[in-house]
Parts: structure tokens; C-alpha cells; sequence
């Protein structure tokens, strides 16, 4: 589906080269910047390149410091970031997706999900749900950014962990059993 929304934005092969072309003389190319800090993250972008590639979008991975990476993003001078963000209980994404977020890196906007915002922080009391299913509704009609996992760091117990508790190596909660309250 993606190569045809983009054979109609006359993206295509011109060339018989294998990779998507903008215009006869410019090749489509995607370039992803994460954090170098996060090898792993690296890792799983390579995939992600080598997949692009192979449909025709030629992708490069560049690690980059932490200074640079934040510099690019602040200057919007990047194609495609990959990052990590925690999100709170609420569901909350303004600083991402708000006019004014300090994470607003792409310079979205949209009055519609900016009035969801607006809701969802300032609902009457019994207007909750409604403010939610807006919100809601309108973030998967926008879909200002793309989730690629989910991951939940939290875990509320009365009294011992849960049986099937066994969080991976490089989760938060791997080691929880050796833990001691203070």
C-alpha cells in the first residue's frame, strides 16, 4: 500500500534500478538518527533500513551524539528519529504532539488534535470519558506519530509479584526478586 500512495505521489522506479526515484536525476533516499548511547536501538534500525531498502526506499542509520542528535531535532533538520519517550498514566502525549511541546520535534500541528489536548487537560467533572473518546478518536485519525512498541514499566501488586513475572535482561524490572525496600 505504502509504494502505491507513493507511485501516486509519482514516486517510482524511472530507472529500473531497483530504488524509488523523486524525479529522473534524484533518488528517493531515507535517512533515520537516533541516539549512538542506544546500540541497540541501532541494531533494530538496521532492520528496519535493510526492509526499506529492499522495497525500494534507500535508508541510511546514522548514530549520532547526544548533542547532535538533540541539535538536528531542535533545528528540525532530520528525516526520521528514533527515540524513546515515557509516557504518563493518562495517556498524555502533549509534549510530543502539542503546538508548544518541548518534544515537538517535526513541527506538527493540527487545531483539531490541539483542541483534543485542550480537552482532555480541561474537562468538567463528569466530562471525562468524553474528553478521552475525543482524544482518542482524534489521535487515530491523525496519527501525528507512529508507535513501533509499547513497552509497560509499571507494576502494581498488594502483596508478591505476579507468576508469569520475568521481564528480559534489558527491561527496568529484570532483577525486581533481588530489590529491597527503603
Amino acid at each position: 500500500k505504502a509504494l502505491e500512495l507513493l507511485e501516486d505521489a509519482d514516486i517510482y522506479d524511472r530507472n529500473d534500478d531497483g530504488f524509488l526515484d523523486i524525479s529522473r536525476s534524484r533518488q528517493l533516499k531515507v535517512e533515520i538518527i537516533y541516539n549512538e548511547k542506544y546500540s541497540t536501538k541501532g541494531a533494530v534500525l538496521q532492520q528496519y533500513a535493510e526492509t526499506l531498502t529492499e522495497a525500494g526506499i534507500l535508508t541510511e542509520v546514522k548514530p549520532l551524539t547526544f548533542e547532535e542528535c538533540q541539535s538536528k531535532l531542535r533545528n528540525e533538520s532530520f528525516q526520521l528519529y528514533y527515540g524513546e519517550y515515557t509516557m504518563t498514566a493518562d495517556f498524555d502525549l502533549s509534549s510530543l504532539i502539542s503546538s508548544n511541546g518541548e518534544r515537538n520535534f517535526s513541527g506538527y500541528y493540527d487545531s483539531d488534535m490541539e483542541d483534543a489536548i485542550n480537552g482532555l487537560a480541561s474537562y468538567e467533572e463528569g466530562e471525562e470519558e468524553d474528553a478521552r473518546k475525543e482524544y482518542a478518536e482524534c489521535f487515530a485519525e491523525q496519527t501525528p506519530l507512529i508507535p513501533i512498541a509499547f513497552e509497560r514499566t509499571l507494576i502494581s501488586s498488594a502483596s508478591e509479584l505476579p507468576k508469569q513475572f520475568a521481564p528480559w535482561p534489558d527491561q527496568i524490572f529484570h532483577g525486581i526478586e533481588t530489590w529491597s525496600a527503603s
